[in-house]
Parts: C-alpha cells; sequence; structure tokens
C-alpha cells in the first residue's frame, strides 16, 4: 500500500467520550493510523498511552487506550500502532508492521478511549491518520 493523501492530525482529550474527526470514510477503506502521547487519569491515578494499560498491542487495547467506530457503530480498537506487533503465539518470535486499520462501514470516522470515564483530567493522544491507497 502507498500513501497518497497528505496526513490528518487530531488531538483526543479525556474530556468527552468521542471525538468526531470529521472524515468521511468508506466502507472496506483502509487507514493507516499512528498514536503518540498519554492521557493522566483520575481513577488509579495512572497515565496511560494509546495501547492502554494492559495492553497486548496488535491485538487488544487496554482500559483507557485509543479506539475508533464510524458514526454510532461498533467501536474497535487502534492503539498506538508505532511499532512492530508481535505474533500470536507466544513460541513465535515473529513480528510483523502494524497493518491498516479497514473501516467497517461508511459515515465520519470518531475516536475516543477504551472503556471511557469522565476521571480524565491531563493529557491527550496525537493521532495521525492516511487514507491508505492501494496500488
Amino acid at each position: 500500500m502507498n500513501v497518497d493523501q497528505p496526513a490528518r492530525v487530531f488531538h483526543v482529550e479525556p474530556s468527552q467520550e468521542w471525538m468526531d474527526t470529521g472524515l468521511t470514510v468508506r466502507r472496506d477503506e483502509c487507514l493507516s493510523i499512528t498514536a503518540t502521547g498519554a492521557v493522566r487519569w483520575t481513577a488509579g491515578a495512572q497515565s496511560v498511552g494509546p495501547d492502554g494499560l494492559g495492553a497486548y498491542p496488535g491485538w487488544n487495547i487496554g482500559r483507557g487506550g485509543l479506539v475508533g467506530r464510524v458514526d454510532g457503530g461498533k467501536a474497535f480498537d487502534i492503539g498506538a500502532r508505532t511499532t512492530q506487533f508481535r505474533s500470536r503465539n507466544l513460541r513465535s518470535r515473529a513480528t510483523y508492521p502494524p497493518p491498516p486499520v479497514r473501516m467497517p462501514a461508511d459515515g465520519h470516522l470518531w475516536l475516543g478511549f477504551n472503556r471511557f470515564t469522565r476521571l480524565g483530567t491531563a493529557g491527550s493522544f496525537e493521532v495521525t491518520v492516511t487514507r491508505a491507497v492501494k496500488r
């Protein structure tokens, strides 16, 4: 996949559960999404990155991690996607680059937090979204 479109950058803050990116996506469209930063949650007095607490990057996003949805649909895991993913087979040492995120429906892309609580106090995730184009 080549990336032809300019990247869009969003700052997702813990003051609200979901943020409308304003990006219109199509079902099965692939987006390259990466996230950095940290959010501090009052509950547990912990800072978490985009992968969330107790995450297994590439396979499940932990509490407070970055998730997405399309216009009120079911949430899907995003996470940081900045490092190689490990194989689900614990005996394997294989890694691979994070794949693009396939959109589940037509509509606006929304970004939010896994298992959101209104106890976020500070910080943000900087999320970069680029449309991935098949060649």
